[in-house]
């Protein structure tokens, strides 16, 4: 009901009437037909057809109405969105050419909607303050404001993460945003816009100015239709969350990873590159076990499909040149693994092997890949040539790209994965290289034959869908649930993708700043996990100190991976550098003490019915483990942008760089915990600008109130990151001795005593993971605390419910109880009835601090 869609088509009739993106209502979003989903058949749930309200000049739901100003016989159109809650326009279209289109046939398309312009002082009065976030990676600042975004899927190795290349293209194509409106007085109010298109295109949001249309901001897209859809957030504190659950139930509920993706996840080029790569990853678990730091997975890149050299060829022909070395996707090297994958995925942790979309034509089943229809096409119908990457730096060959519309290159690939990775044993597939970025627009996919300039991301969309589906029917790895991770696509590749990342960053102290950005860019429009390479993919090798701040930088994001492909042909690893170890051990002790809570953060975003609790404790469907501050404080003015004489903020100085650059710089992972990274070389200390008016944070010592700016330690001897714990958050967390889950407390030592709810969050226990395991199959636990003055604090825990009168369970492998310990003060903790009265001992006795509380059902009571 929070939800409009705008159809603008120029030739009378929809130019292209599929889309693999939109899964609104879809009876299973993971498994579209190859030709995508008619847009003629998308259509309000059922219980919501009847809230809209129409008339000749307005649609209405029962939140937000649509105004019709101008008609078409004046020559413009243009629409005016009202919040009916406060009366109040959010957004509406530029009074002249709101609609435009070129002339030549299929050709480009424009939206243009009014943007307030910018003043260089504070908000005061009635003054308003527009802010944007998304558009996918790109790099730059977190607000869009002045900024002109390609959408355009490109690999970007290597690239300029600073507000330089600001807007640059990257590796989603993701044409969605969420805007927030900032006032000086009342809340503010957030809106989100998503273009359902797969063509190529830009959003400006105000860097072209036009003395006859005004400032503005304008999308653009190089073919297609106008077809997108508004979404109202409303006002308040939750409303840039509620906007990025909106738009993840529009193009579908993301994917949950495996527990053991979390862990310490592995990767270099130069291990599949190795003579023997059974020996090269046998002798990397040795060091793993030597330096005490497990390694709960491994991403085995691209050099195990190397083409064994010709007969009488050396073996150091293996360079990619034409004469061996060349990489084919799903052929095993019998030279680098000559015992084959069956014996390497056995002694091995899980391997999360990487394949590429495209076949060289030196690849043994080229042919049959051709002769099955299974390359994007030209068009007289032949397969589409051109230079492929084929293994080494700056080295190509002639190859043709899978197209993945087509019933002949849509079964190959997943057969092949089922042949070479699921049945020796693989649980997980990493899709690499997926940008489609072939420049000719003209040339065809699918059947009936459509330009691929209409189809770019479908065909990652429809890769991922391709190896998932050969995951799920090799079913021999109980207990594990099945894992795609991807680099490139557009809206929808979080349904199969449970992870992906921002590709392949550039080594230097500019990238570990801004990648944050690009991740909470990514992040806000519906897609929980994205992270980045630890220590940079390419360029030279990181320092220690630069290593260093990247572990503790990425201590508690979604995916821990140290991935390179340094200059000088060193491999970037926790003990590369040997003083540096011991630290880079405790980062990652640190994050398995947390991976509770990233892993409950995951389930929430992962459900695929909203619920209402979850949604106000944690976050609802769509909602990233990392996040902004605005995301969490939308209502604290030094968030939603980084200060500057465009956005200036009194009660702070833009003198400070990391007071200036935390709203793109530094993250919230889930509600609870405020990261603060140190991205400047030889810094002994760092400013932490800590949000929230009445918030209160726990550095791990002392309590600090919110909008107020924190010293945090940051020379040798400061090993962890620094982090912040919000007051009035359950944080889930690994116990000391590993045997548990317990739940950590942090209680604001300024409460009120007076009976309310002082703090709350979320536990998710699952059983076991498996093919056919969904989060459903697990257990919300909602754990609260009461704070009743003298008597001490009372927790309770219970399974969450849907609306349904369904009975609650917990899956037989999980606890039936949970301890809670109270964090940054000493109060007593009560359960399960009233409090014992005249309590011996005192703070630091055992029934101070620490309590075990039965996780009982709304329903049911104590659950058994």
């Amino acid at each position: 009901a929070d939800i409009i869609r705008v159809t603008f088509c120029p030739d009378g009739e929809l130019r292209d009437p599929a889309t693999y993106a939109t899964t609104f209502g879809a009876p299973n979003p993971t498994a579209l037909d190859l030709a995508g989903r008619r847009r003629d058949s998308i259509r309000p749930a059922a219980g919501d057809a009847g809230a809209f309200v129409v008339t000749s000049s307005t649609v209405q739901t029962p939140k937000l109405r649509c105004e019709l100003q101008g008609t078409e016989g004046e020559g413009h159109v243009a629409l005016r969105w009202v919040d009916l809650a406060t009366g109040q326009t959010v957004a509406e279209d530029a009074a002249h050419g709101a609609y435009s289109y070129s002339r030549v046939p299929g050709g480009a398309v424009r939206h243009r909607m009014r943007m307030q312009r910018r003043s260089r002082r504070p908000l005061e009065g009635d003054s308003v303050r527009e802010h944007f976030y998304g558009c996918g990676d790109l790099p730059g600042p977190l607000d869009r404001y002045g900024q002109l975004c390609r959408i355009k899927s490109t690999d970007a190795m290597g690239y300029d993460a600073s507000p330089a290349n600001a807007g640059a293209p990257s590796y989603k194509q993701w044409p969605a945003f969420i805007a927030l409106i900032a006032r000086a007085s009342g809340p503010p109010a957030a809106y989100g816009m998503f273009y359902d298109t797969h063509a190529r295109g830009t959003i400006d949001f105000g860097t072209e100015i036009s003395a006859f249309h005004g400032f503005r901001r304008t999308a653009e897209f190089e073919a297609g239709d106008l077809d997108y859809y508004f979404c109202l957030g409303g006002e308040g504190s939750a409303s840039v969350a509620r906007t990025t659950s909106l738009l993840a139930a529009l193009y579908g509920t993301p994917a949950m990873p495996p527990r053991y993706a979390l862990g310490y996840t592995a990767s270099s080029m130069r291990y599949a590159d190795a003579p023997l790569i059974p020996k090269a990853i046998t002798d990397f678990i040795r060091q793993c076990a030597t330096h005490e730091i497990p390694t709960t997975a491994l991403y085995l890149s691209s050099g195990y499909t190397a083409r064994d050299p010709d007969p009488g060829a050396p073996e150091t022909d293996l360079s990619g040149t034409g004469h061996g070395g060349e990489r084919c996707v799903f052929n095993w090297s019998t030279v680098r693994c000559p015992a084959g994958p069956a014996d390497l995925f056995a002694g091995s942790p899980p391997l999360i092997a990487n394949t590429k979309p495209w076949l060289l034509q030196v690849h043994p089943q080229y042919e049959r890949v051709a002769r099955a229809g299974g390359f994007l096409r030209d068009a007289e119908g032949r397969p589409k040539v051109e230079p492929m990457w084929s293994g080494g730096p700056s080295t190509s060959l002639p190859g043709s790209q899978v197209d993945f519309a087509s019933p002949g290159g849509y079964t190959w690939w997943r057969e092949q994965v089922g042949r070479a990775l699921v049945a020796p044993g693989a649980a997980a597939v990493w899709i690499d290289n997926n940008e489609f970025e072939m420049d000719d627009g003209a040339a065809q996919c699918g059947d009936p034959p459509t330009p691929l300039a209409l189809r770019r991301p479908a065909l990652a969309l429809l890769m991922a869908q391709s190896s998932l589906e050969a995951l799920r029917g090799g079913a021999d790895w109980p207990g594990r649930r099945p894992l795609v991770v991807t680099r490139g696509g557009g809206p929808g590749i979080q349904r199969y993708c449970a992870l992906t990342w921002t590709g392949d960053n550039y080594t230097a102290w500019s990238t570990l700043q801004w990648n944050t950005a690009q991740s909470s860019a990514l992040g806000v429009l519906g897609v929980p996990g994205v992270a980045h390479d630890i220590g940079g993919f390419a360029g030279p090798a990181p320092s220690e100190e630069l290593l260093l701040r990247w572990c503790q930088a990425a201590a508690l994001s979604p995916r821990f991976t140290i991935h390179s492909w340094n200059d000088d042909g060193t491999i970037t690893e926790p003990w590369m550098y040997p003083r540096a170890t011991p630290k880079v051990r405790a980062v990652l002790r640190f994050r398995a003490r947390y991976l509770p809570y990233l892993y409950t953060l995951f389930a929430c975003a992962c459900v695929r019915e909203e619920n209402a609790t979850l949604a106000r404790v944690v976050g609802g469907q769509g909602c990233p483990v990392n996040r902004p501050l605005v995301f969490e404080f939308p209502d604290d003015e030094a968030t939603q942008a980084d200060l500057s004489e465009a956005h200036p903020v009194p009660r702070l100085s833009p003198a400070d760089p990391f007071v200036r650059y935390a709203a793109s710089c530094d993250f919230m992972v889930g509600p609870g915990i405020l990261v603060a990274p140190v991205y400047r070389e030889g810094a002994t200390e760092r400013a932490v600008y800590l949000p929230g008016r009445g918030a209160h944070w726990y550095d791990g010592n002392t309590w600090v109130a919110g909008q107020t700016v924190a010293t945090a330690p940051a020379g040798d001897a400061a090993v962890l990151p620094a982090c912040y714990f919000r007051a009035g958050v359950a944080i889930p967390v690994q116990s000391e001795d590993g045997a548990g889950v317990e739940v950590h407390l942090y209680v604001s030592p300024w409460g009120s005593g007076d009976g309310r709810v002082c703090c709350e969050g979320i536990v998710y226990l699952e059983g076991q993971e498996g093919p056919e395991v969904s989060v459903a199959d697990g257990a919300f636990v909602h754990v609260r605390c009461r704070d009743t003055g003298d008597a001490g604090i009372h927790v309770v825990a219970e399974v969450v419910m849907d609306d349904s009168p369904a009975e609650a369970s917990i899956p037989k492998q999980c606890p039936r109880s949970i301890v809670c310990v109270l964090r940054g003060s000493a109060r007593r903790l009560w359960a399960d009835g009233p409090p014992t009265a005249g309590v011996a001992g005192g703070p630091g006795s055992a029934d101070w601090g620490r309590v075990v509380v039965t996780i009982a059902s709304p329903h049911n009571g104590p659950v058994r």
